[in-house]
């Protein structure tokens, strides 16, 4: 019990740093896209066992990047997650964020990807987490960062 408690205290003050963010202090940002990442990854995962198959591939959204919103945000907007693709996973950004998202599968692996330009200077960050199809087994592979939050 006491040790659900402190996982329970980590985690919300893990989501506190995400949500409560209003300047650019990235180290802070940075939480939104780990968050995403990994709740795209088990939703996938659910497509996978339920399906027999890994979900179809899932667009940039939003398309432009999150500096032309308020704060440098991308809006919150529910109809920009309202398409097949990410019905499939049951996946969106239902509140104002820093990242875009986009899921890129083959049939036999797939990432789930985050790009953010949290300084707004043209140069996207990027974060992926995804998983491959093994002997019949979905193996998740490890997050990667193809350029570091600035």
């Amino acid at each position: 019990m006491k040790t659900q408690l402190m996982m329970a205290g980590a985690l919300a003050l893990l989501l506190a740093g995400a949500c409560k963010s209003t300047s650019h202090d990235h180290k802070r940002d940075t939480p939104e896209s780990t968050l995403a990442l990994r709740k795209m990854y088990s939703a996938a995962a659910a497509y996978f066992y339920s399906n027999a198959a890994l979900p179809p591939s899932a667009p940039l959204t939003p398309a432009t990047s999150c500096c032309n919103g308020p704060g440098h945000r991308c809006r919150a907007d529910a109809t920009q997650w309202d398409t097949p693709e990410w019905k499939a996973i049951e996946f969106g950004m239902f509140d104002p964020h820093y990242y875009r998202y986009e899921l890129v599968s083959d049939g036999k692996s797939f990432r789930a990807v985050a790009r953010g330009d949290l300084d707004c200077d043209g140069i996207e960050s990027e974060l992926s987490l995804g998983g491959h199809i093994e002997n019949g087994e979905l193996v998740r592979d490890e997050m990667r960062r193809e350029r570091e939050a600035e």
